[in-house]
């Protein structure tokens, strides 16, 4: 293990006494940094085992032009210092995670890299806010476990996917994994290589800005994690599914929160799993009628808009374009709608209880009576007491967006 005491030094070759020259190459167990400032040359590079950054009286810190290859964990314990310093407005130096066993971002201190490389193996954070100015290049599995990871770079290529996936998955009461990216007022076309476990990037979120959100500071926050098979948990601040069909929901749910004075326009493309659409959970799903759908925080409610947008079963997508400011909230998820039914039996054997649950209706009988008007589904009672066998007549509105809705009129036979 190197262990570095002196406020500055030099570090690019096996040091033993705090001095060598830039241009060869250290090679060591681990480094432990004691309040120095290592300087990594361009050109050089460390390749160490563990790195731990000690406080004493002077945070330890890192100026790096060259490369540092990690093959243990990571620790940063500096009491304010993020260990790098100096980045460039073109970050040049770099760090490399590579191992094939579970290597640790840990620390009392978030790091922020200047590039980081994940290659092999399955690297985990253990500390919130960790950062990468420059590219994440992503070869191997970064776990987020609960944490944030923030991408402070406004270019689509500043995260460099070849393999592996990054896993959110953690549930609202843990806490999410998040990833946050400084996206700004940029106008482009963003991929976020989310995956579950089962292979590869599974749960990719295509994400493209039409307009530029203000201000230019402004970031966009990804996470996503599966539900059961009745939608639960529901995300932080989401009371109910608002009389949506749980069958008819699939069991993921996923967090695309603008952090914006004027959001941007957008399009979205969410890519999702065959277990979150497993028909012993969710009989009434229909792949091909999958639409995006999400809940409205202003108002409480998540069908005032859509559901909207196009699936794709075959490549486990659902997109939508043009999705507006008004439309534009964190949480998601995808509903599938049935069919209207020409009859159902509200007999309470639990099998076609309700008509059009799920739907913004309206009942009415022969005379013109309205018997019913909500989301939850009629029941076949008026007023508490069932209505008589035969034929009534709905009104069902569909909300396209915010300001237009369209209609849909048609008679549903009621078998007692």
């Amino acid at each position: 293990m190197i262990s570095m005491n002196s406020k500055n030094n030099f570090l690019s070759c096996i040091v033993f006494a705090g001095f060598c020259a830039i241009t060869c190459i250290a090679v060591a167990q681990g480094i432990i940094n004691n309040g120095a400032k290592i300087i990594v040359g361009n050109g050089s590079y460390i390749n160490g085992g563990s790195f731990l950054n000690r406080t004493g009286g002077i945070d330890g810190t890192i100026d790096i032009d060259g490369t540092f290859i990690v093959r243990g964990d990571w620790t940063n314990n500096a009491a304010v210092s993020n260990v790098f310093v100096n980045i460039e407005p073109s970050p040049d130096g770099i760090v490399v995670f590579n191992n094939t066993t579970d290597q640790n971002i840990a620390g009392t201190t978030a790091t922020y890299f200047e590039n980081l490389r994940l290659s092999n193996g399955t690297k985990i954070l253990q500390t919130n806010n960790n950062e990468v100015n420059g590219t994440l290049y992503l070869d191997a599995l970064l776990d987020l476990n609960k944490n944030k990871l923030i991408i402070d770079n406004d270019l689509p290529s500043s995260i460099n996917y070849t393999s592996g996936f990054i896993k959110s998955e953690s549930l609202p009461s843990d806490g999410l994994g998040e990833l946050q990216w400084n996206i700004g007022d940029a106008v482009n076309t963003f991929q976020v290589p989310f995956g579950s476990g089962a292979g590869g990037r599974d749960l990719n979120i295509l994400y493209k800005s039409n307009t530029a959100g203000s201000p230019a500071l402004g970031f966009v926050t990804f996470a996503t994690y599966s539900a059961d098979a009745n939608s639960s948990p529901l995300p932080s601040g989401v009371s109910s599914l608002d009389g949506l069909n749980p069958q008819y929901v699939a069991d993921r749910f996923w967090k695309i929160e603008p952090l914006y004075s004027v959001k941007p326009e957008i399009d979205l493309t969410l890519k999702y799993t065959s277990a979150d659409v497993d028909a012993g959970n969710n009989p009434g799903i229909d792949e091909t009628a999958l639409k995006l759908i999400r809940y409205n925080n202003d108002l409480s409610r998540w069908i005032d808009a859509g559901p909207f947008g196009t699936s794709n079963p075959a490549m486990k997508t659902v997109g939508a374009t043009g999705i507006d400011v008004a439309n534009f909230f964190p949480d998601w998820t995808l509903y599938s709608r049935s069919l209207v039914p020409n009859a159902f039996t509200p007999d309470g054997d639990g099998k076609n209880d309700f008509f059009a649950k799920g739907f913004d209706l309206k009942i009415i009988n022969q005379w013109g009576q309205e018997l019913y008007n909500g989301l939850d589904g009629w029941d076949g009672n008026f007023k508490g007491k069932p209505v008589s066998p035969g034929t009534y007549y709905y009104i069902i509105t569909e909300h396209i967006d915010n300001n237009n809705t369209t209609t849909l009129k048609g008679s549903v036979l009621l078998i007692r």
